[in-house]
């Protein structure tokens, strides 16, 4: 999940004041359209996040 926030971050960076693209710039728009384009694999992701802190929660209670 860390990675994928990470990920997302970099995508929605803007650069600090670069009037011309960099290798950066490349590389970011190249990320943003790679996460935009598989959206499909980010929202699974973030699903099975959320169904593993279900199973986390029902852990939690079984201990108690």
């Amino acid at each position: 999940m860390r990675a994928l926030a990470v990920l997302a971050a970099l995508a929605l960076a803007q650069p600090a004041g670069a009037d011309e693209p960099t290798a950066r710039d490349a590389f970011e728009t190249e990320l943003r359209a790679a996460i935009l384009a598989n959206g499909d694999v980010i929202a699974k992701a973030l699903a099975s996040q959320t169904q593993m802190q279900q199973h986390i929660q029902n852990d939690l209670s079984l201990l108690e």
